[in-house]
């Protein structure tokens, strides 16, 4: 931390702060007193590891009332507010608290991002033809790769609130990409989660969505998944019985699927019989591992060259989803919202 010896120099805020600290407490963040002194204006009593955060944000917003009014002390008095304002009664109260906090918020935040969005949309204007389309790729690539590997390790944990927040970037590259079908399945399952399930429902599925067939931890798998492959198996039994296929035999299979399976995979163990699943052994992917690396570091890929590009993606943009159509996909969600909300389709 350095001194500027102006009316913003943080060593003197500094040392205005420790000095009005009690000195019968060794903390740095102290408990304020309800009425302040001169001479000190904290309690002998450490602020808790609860309270901290809550005075962290805090401190931005008093410093922009501070400003606003100008006032030399956060308790202190202003002009701006009217002398009478105590004995006003409670509407004219709440319309003076509401234009003042109007007044803070469009001066210190919105003014603050309407000028970032200014920005953001000059360098969008000047500089999107120079940019290197190969490296926005490259980065794109990895985003999406992150994304998809999350989403296998909340699955593999049964982490259901970071599997539903990964549903939500989904429901933005579904859109993007065009696939009408994935999309409406984020859509239905969000809008579930977040409006209409109940709250039981609502916990069911966010947590319930996983199984776990061989036990331990790290080895669930998504419930869709399980039902796929229950679903092979369960084919296989009924192409076994030939002409003798019945509603009754097919109904009997299902009900004892599991158990068949559990019996039969005992069975092969104890015997030393191999399964017939098609599994192949695990590859040692390190010459792999090590030829793509070669080749990106060679390429350069992830070095920013201006103006430099690719046949295949002459258009990348550095933003993975700068090609959303906000005002498309606000569309498209308030069409479902409607078709459903007017029971035309069933939930």
């Amino acid at each position: 931390m350095y001194g500027n010896n102006k009316d913003t120099c943080p060593v003197i805020a500094l040392d205005l702060y420790l000095s009005k600290l009690s000195p019968r407490c060794d903390a740095l963040f102290h408990q304020p007193l309800q009425y302040p002194k001169q001479a000190e204006c904290y309690t002998a009593q450490p602020t808790g590891k609860q309270k901290l955060p809550d005075m962290m944000a805090r401190i931005p917003k008093l410093d922009c009332h501070v400003k606003n009014f100008n006032l030399e002390e956060v308790n202190g008095t202003s002009v701006r507010i009217p002398a009478d304002i105590e004995t006003a009664d409670v509407p004219t109260k709440k319309r003076l608290l509401l234009h003042l906090a109007a007044e803070v918020v469009d001066k210190y935040f919105l003014n603050s991002l309407n000028e970032s969005i200014v920005r953001l949309e000059d360098r969008h204007d000047k500089d999107t033809q120079n940019e290197d389309k190969i490296l926005n790729y490259a980065t794109n690539f990895t985003k999406l790769g992150l994304l998809r590997k999350l989403s296998v390790m909340a699955t593999k944990y049964g982490d259901g609130l970071r599997a539903m927040r990964h549903w939500k970037y989904a429901f933005l590259v579904y859109h993007q990409s065009k696939k009408t079908k994935y999309r409406l399945e984020s859509f239905l399952l969000l809008a579930g989660i977040n409006a209409l399930f109940t709250p039981r429902q609502r916990h069911q599925i966010v947590f319930n969505r996983f199984v776990n067939l061989k036990g331990g931890e790290g080895n669930n798998l998504d419930g869709d998944y399980v039902m796929e492959l229950l679903n092979r198996y369960a084919k296989s039994r009924v192409k076994l019985l030939g002409p003798n296929q019945s509603s009754e035999v097919i109904n009997r299979i299902g009900k004892t699927m599991m158990t068949c399976h559990n019996i039969q995979e005992k069975l092969e163990n104890s015997l030393n019989v191999s399964p017939s699943s098609g599994f192949h052994k695990k590859q040692d992917l390190e010459r792999d591992r090590a030829s793509i690396i070669k080749h990106l570091k060679e390429g350069k890929v992830f070095s920013n060259i201006l103006g430099r590009c690719h046949h295949s993606f002459q258009k990348e943009k550095t933003d993975l989803f700068a090609d959303v159509d906000i005002k498309e996909f606000h569309a498209y969600i308030h069409e479902k919202k409607k078709l459903y909300s007017n029971k035309k389709i069933a939930f």
